[in-house]
């Protein structure tokens, strides 16, 4: 979810078209996959919150308040920096997950993390040159 309101905040206040681009990925890469949690969570009768935690308010504070190419550069990182979490998570999901069907969604999405981490990395060693 955080990272669909920091893609929202991109769109807005990025200056590279790359940045934005990819901005316009994030926001709907995460909406899909969102929406796949949902309707698991929703089948596995599982609550789920829809809110950002303190840290994930933190940063959308601090890119809110950034413009131009510093916003470029804080998003970008934190994209690298997020991407790193998602994917170790998935990972762990995909060796220790009870259900079968989350396991194998984790197994499918690790993929396209990777693509993401890869490309969020590349445009931020872009934007230091």
């Amino acid at each position: 979810m955080a990272e669909v309101k920091y893609a929202e905040i991109a769109q807005k206040q990025a200056e590279s078209k790359e940045v934005k681009d990819f901005a316009d990925k994030m926001t709907e890469d995460h909406k899909k996959c969102n929406e796949k949690l949902m309707a698991y969570a929703k089948e596995l009768k599982i609550g789920i919150v829809t809110g950002t935690e303190k840290d994930q308010r933190d940063t959308l504070t601090r890119l809110s308040k950034l413009r131009g190419a510093d916003f470029d550069r804080a998003y970008m990182q934190q994209m690298v920096e997020d991407h790193d979490k998602a994917i170790s998570m998935f990972e762990n999901y995909t060796k220790n997950a009870v259900n079968s069907d989350l396991r194998e969604m984790a197994k499918k999405t690790l993929g396209t993390l990777r693509e993401h981490r890869k490309e969020a990395k590349n445009i931020l060693d872009n934007l230091k040159k």
